[in-house]
């Protein structure tokens, strides 16, 4: 039962890194199938700015298993599936021996996050989230993904350039929202090129909140698919509260399904679970014991 306790405290600590601020970082490594160019090639900022957003492409909804692996504040992982209607909905569904351990639903509504077992259910508005911050639902699909965005708009395309300060690097570059909520900072790194492609691609994301939070992501195993340029490995770390979160997210793209039309069923609540405040949600994990 201790065991399964563990798997517990998974789904909650999931739930609180996707819903306030949980991202990791490790240094990001090269896609399969990318070498680093010998042989520079010089690409303005602004050409830079569109290859990458011009990698990404309209999705409607996908469905992909993921594991999701903690190492701070405990050391464990755990395998799930995501089911995703882009701007609209996220459902991820964590799973021990086959057996639905923890669930989390947000959309544009709402946040919900449920224990089954310990029958413990966390529901909160998506207006809180946005607030505590400073993104939107499109925009945390983005991160889990690894695709820059403009905060409150969701995943960039080229006619976003303006919205951004662009670094004047050739390979190794930077842009960061020109117009952020007072207290935030964002700033995204990208690689300019590879070798054999000219396709930018995104490196890691620093975001820094009130109270001196902060998300870091780290973006590895870029590969292309239905839905654009995505990242295979997500590293995140938050510090959001007085235990730092670390975790990393590994999708297998070879089993996604993209436009079919799926999307994640809404929970329904049972009156009798005990239902936690956020204040009671990041006590349980700052005080949880091995």
């Amino acid at each position: 039962m201790k065991r399964i306790g563990k798997y517990i405290l998974l789904g909650i600590i999931t739930a609180t890194v996707f819903c306030f601020g949980g991202c990791s970082s490790k240094k990001s490594s090269v896609a399969a199938g990318y070498e680093k160019a010998e042989n520079k090639v010089e690409i303005k900022p602004a050409n830079n700015f569109d290859g990458l957003s011009n990698s990404y492409t309209a999705w409607t909804d996908v469905k992909m298993p993921v594991k999701v692996c903690l190492s701070k504040p405990i050391s464990l992982s755990a395998s799930g599936t995501a089911t995703m209607v882009k701007g609209e909905s996220i459902g991820i569904s964590v799973k021990v021996f086959g057996i639905e351990m923890a669930s989390l639903y947000a959309d544009e509504d709402s946040v919900y996050m449920i224990v089954k077992l310990n029958r413990i259910a966390y529901v909160e508005s998506m207006e809180k989230f946005s607030s505590a911050t400073g993104l939107c639902l499109a925009d945390l699909q983005s991160i889990i993904l690894g695709q820059a965005f403009a905060p409150g708009k969701g995943t960039i395309t080229y006619k976003d350039a303006n919205l951004f300060k662009i670094s004047d690097s050739s390979n190794m570059w930077s842009f960061s929202p020109k117009k952020l909520p007072q207290g935030f900072g964002c700033i995204f790194s990208a690689t300019g090129s590879k070798e054999g492609s000219m396709v930018p691609v995104l490196e890691s994301l620093k975001v820094d909140m009130p109270g001196s939070r902060s998300i870091d992501c780290t973006f590895s195993g870029h590969s292309l698919t239905p839905g654009g340029m995505i990242s295979e490995s997500v590293d995140l770390k938050a510090n959001v509260t007085s235990k730092p979160i670390e975790c990393n997210l590994t999708w297998s793209m070879d089993k996604a399904r993209w436009n079919r039309g799926i999307s994640p069923n809404p929970p329904t609540v049972n009156p009798s679970y005990t239902r936690l405040s956020t204040t009671q949600l990041i006590k349980f994990i700052q005080n949880f014991q091995l």
